[in-house]
């Protein structure tokens, strides 16, 4: 009887643990930003099952216990960290809040479950290899257009809203399939071919190459540099691990020394030519990440120890930016880059900012240990998937993204979960890392885990229906039925207040029915959140309806240092200099001139349409 509660609770946590990983392609197009919120919701609803049958299989292994070792010290500091440094007087990120619980949760949930159930190391193994395979016939249904991409400019984006991210995925996932091959060939080699093993090993070593084989197609069709860089680095990570590269290079490095110096020269040589070959491949895009960086750092400088708090990277990167280029620090080509983004497109920094120094340490530190764990532990294939997000991380925004975060936990954990053979039993030291620092019954921590999660479920529930109802709003605004919009947006306020895409649309909508001083209430509050430069173009023509030109002056200036090279906030500010109550001849050829002979990035109907209007001004 026994067994049967032990084997069904085992297959019940396979099936939540599946349902975990399924979270990556949900999406809910009823929904505003279906495919990232689709995912949020779809992940609370799997964590409370996953919670349930925790506590069931921990009332089937009620003996066993549960081992609190520094990596999970390491993850309640960070945690802890993100709490004191976030804003909760502005509450900017509710919703990631809540999902970072739910991930603290879900770390602590599966080092249970591997530590007490070394099967379920296979299990989500097989788990994470499978979405790969999944996401790459995706993304090859969408390249000979048997299944229609997420963006309307994109022919290859998976489950994902653009091909960035979902070449990042693809890209932490082929270390992974290459760590399997190595380990199931060299299984093959040492079994019996009569045996059944071998049969085994041939089905695992066939299932690696199809894996590697679907991504390795798919791949280079995103054209996401950060991607390539990091597939590249994640593999030669596992590779380099391999016990016969090592031999070779160690044998190289002592009977031909000249030969080991002149190999690594041409392979930094070559190293530096591709580097350079995809600098060039988009100049623009890559000059922009750097203007980004340079900027982050700067607004990170301001409070290194705080840090801005959860979700306050936009308006501090936007008024950073705006200094910067208003102090006349910034070069022509510096103008020309520029862009206000949601995201740092580099984690680390964007760790920084947020949660201060003593944050990104902490991370970073927790990364590094885990790293160690999965070397130690001989888990080269999962390394090599956390090295390859880690170097994906440094160029791009995948810890923005719920399925990122939850795949990093995933190996991560996996990453220090010992073998059977590291065990009690195991000759190896009992190093700093693998010290218990504490043991507590699996049950109790099983029970804690479940209410923690059902808390975390329970505060975000009604995010759903309030998404859905934001989207019904979304079609009228998009149709200019303001009138029949606003109330849905009114009704939505106290919930959705932290979205500044939310505040945008509600302020648009109060701007058009007239009522220019509430608008600009709506969309004060959205520049707290928002680094888009639209929102102050709209606060500026409203301070100007109501009378007020120096504000509608000053607040059009402030967009202008935000992006220096837009053209719209200058044909702006000739609207105020033309008014009646606001005439200014001399700062309305400047404006003017502005307009028109101002180089834009694309030449759109819309410039021609302005340039049109203020020569007859």
């Amino acid at each position: 009887m026994n067994r049967i509660v032990s084997y069904t609770s085992l297959l019940l946590i396979t099936l939540a643990l599946f349902g975990i990983l399924a979270t990556v392609f949900m999406a809910d197009g009823a929904m505003v930003n279906g495919i990232v919120m689709g995912k949020v919701v779809w992940f609370h609803r799997a964590m409370a099952v996953l919670g349930i049958c925790l506590v069931l299989f921990s009332v089937a292994n009620y003996k066993r216990r549960f081992i609190f070792q520094w990596a999970d010290l390491l993850v309640l500091i960070f945690a802890g960290i993100v709490c004191l440094t976030y804003d909760w007087e502005l509450n900017p990120e509710p919703d990631k809040l809540l999902f970072g619980g739910q991930l603290a949760v879900l770390w602590f949930v599966l080092r249970i479950l591997l530590q007490q159930e070394k099967m379920l190391y296979r299990v989500l193994f097989a788990g994470i290899l499978i979405t790969g395979l999944v996401e790459a016939a995706w993304g090859i249904m969408q390249l000979y257009g048997y299944k229609m991409s997420a963006h309307s400019l994109f022919r290859l984006t998976g489950s994902f809203y653009n091909p960035g991210p979902y070449s990042g995925y693809l890209a932490t996932i082929l270390p992974l399939s290459l760590g399997l091959l190595f380990e199931s060939e060299q299984k093959r080699r040492i079994s019996n071919t009569e045996t059944r093993r071998r049969r085994l090993f041939d089905l695992v070593y066939f299932f690696a190459w199809i894996c590697m084989a679907a991504i390795l197609i798919v791949l280079p069709a995103g054209m996401s540099r950060s991607a390539w860089i990091a597939a590249a680095a994640g593999c030669v990570w596992v590779y380099g691990w391999k016990r016969t590269v090592r031999e070779k290079v160690k044998e190289l490095w002592l009977k031909h020394r000249k030969l080991f110096f002149a190999g690594g020269t041409v392979a930094v040589l070559a190293a530096l030519i591709a580097f350079a070959g995809i600098y060039s491949l988009k100049r623009d895009s890559a000059e922009g990440r750097l203007l980004m960086w340079k900027i982050t750092a700067q607004a990170t400088g301001k409070q290194p120890l705080s840090g801005t708090g959860l979700g306050g990277f936009p308006a501090a990167f936007a008024e950073t930016q705006a200094e910067y280029f208003a102090s006349g620090q910034g070069t022509e080509r510096e103008k020309m880059v520029a862009g206000c983004p949601e995201y740092a497109f580099n984690e680390y920094l964007q760790i920084a900012l947020e949660q201060g120094i003593p944050g990104v340490i902490v991370f970073t530190g927790w990364l590094t240990l885990c790293l160690y764990a999965g070397i130690r532990n001989r888990r080269f294939g999962v390394t090599g998937g956390i090295v390859a997000l880690a170097v994906f991380a440094f160029s791009s925004y995948p810890l923005q993204l719920p399925s990122f975060w939850i795949l990093l936990l995933v190996l991560s954990v996996m990453a220090v979960s010992r073998r059977k053979e590291d065990g009690t039993n195991s000759r190896r030291p009992n190093t700093l890392l693998f010290k218990p620092l504490m043991k507590i019954t699996g049950i109790t921590a099983g029970i804690i885990l479940f209410a923690c999660s059902c808390f975390l479920y329970s505060r975000q529930k009604g995010t759903e229906e309030a998404y859905r109802i934001w989207n019904k709003a979304r079609i009228l605004h998009d149709t200019k039925a303001c009138e029949a919009a606003y109330p849905l947006y009114e009704e939505l306020y106290p919930r959705l207040k932290h979205k500044p895409e939310f505040l945008f649309e509600a302020g648009q909508c109060l701007n058009k029915m007239g009522r220019y001083e509430d608008s600009n209430t709506l969309l004060r509050r959205a520049t707290l959140l928002s680094a888009d430069p639209m929102i102050h173009y709209i606060i500026g023509k409203n301070d100007l309806m109501l009378g007020d030109c120096d504000r509608a002056e000053s607040r059009l200036l402030h967009a202008i240092n935000m992006l220096p090279e837009r053209i719209y906030p200058y044909y702006l500010l000739t609207g105020v200099y033309t008014d009646s109550t606001c005439l200014n001849p001399e700062k309305m050829r400047i404006a003017t001139d502005s307009v028109l002979y101002k180089t834009p990035k694309v030449m759109t109907t819309a410039i021609r349409e302005m340039r049109e209007e203020v020569k007859l001004r």
